[in-house]
């Protein structure tokens, strides 16, 4: 999974539950990515699914595509 380079640096606490997938921020606890699972990605090319693509993504402070 690639990330957004806003998450550079960062570190979260990751919840993979049987329903969703979370990121959290350690100190605030505030939710910063999420996915539902099974995981549907739109388009994968190479290695990396980016994260702009997964259906029902939804991330803090996107940037603009």
């Amino acid at each position: 999974m690639s990330l957004p380079t806003l998450f550079a640096g960062r570190r979260s606490y990751r919840t993979i539950a049987e329903e969703e997938f979370l990121l959290k921020d350690k100190v605030t606890g505030e939710i910063e990515f999420s996915f539902p699972l099974p995981m549907i990605a739109l388009c994968v090319r190479g290695r990396f699914i980016v994260s702009y693509v997964v259906h029902g993504a939804e991330i803090v402070n996107p940037t603009k595509q």
